[in-house]
């Protein structure tokens, strides 16, 4: 078996990427989660009373929208808390009071599939924002 040479660029360490925050981008995001039929457990729209204790997907919108967040790694921090909040069933508010909408299992259940979808998200994200060393 052959050694290949090895270049001198291959023995350097890789500096990380930066990367660039966009506000638009970042709200982009969160809204496009918002809009998933999944993330109705992760919502505060129509709960049965204000939900202080709990962290929602608006409240991460909010925060980006007010510039709290200066990176995208703190979305996505706060995302994956919501995500990871505990959630009880049948949180929703809606007419017919007998009706439920989604029990702890479905929320477990709700809770994987955004998480796929919002590490899909982030690895797109990120590669858009990437900045190149040139461009400092």
């Amino acid at each position: 078996m052959m050694k290949r040479k090895v270049n001198e660029r291959e023995m350097e360490p890789s500096k990380p990427k930066r990367l660039h925050f966009d506000m638009g981008a970042a709200v982009s995001m969160v809204k496009n989660l918002m809009s998933s039929a999944n993330a109705v457990p992760f919502l505060r729209k129509g709960r049965f009373e204000d939900c202080e204790d709990k962290m929602y997907l608006e409240d991460v919108l909010t925060r980006v929208k007010d510039g709290s967040h200066r990176d995208i790694d703190g979305v996505f921090n706060d995302i994956y808390k919501v995500l990871n909040t505990k959630r009880d069933g049948n949180e929703i508010q809606l007419d017919d009071h007998d009706k439920q909408v989604y029990d702890e299992a479905d929320a477990l259940i709700m809770a994987g599939k955004m998480m796929i979808t919002a590490k899909s998200l982030q690895k797109q994200i990120e590669d858009v924002l990437r900045v190149d060393k040139q461009n400092d």
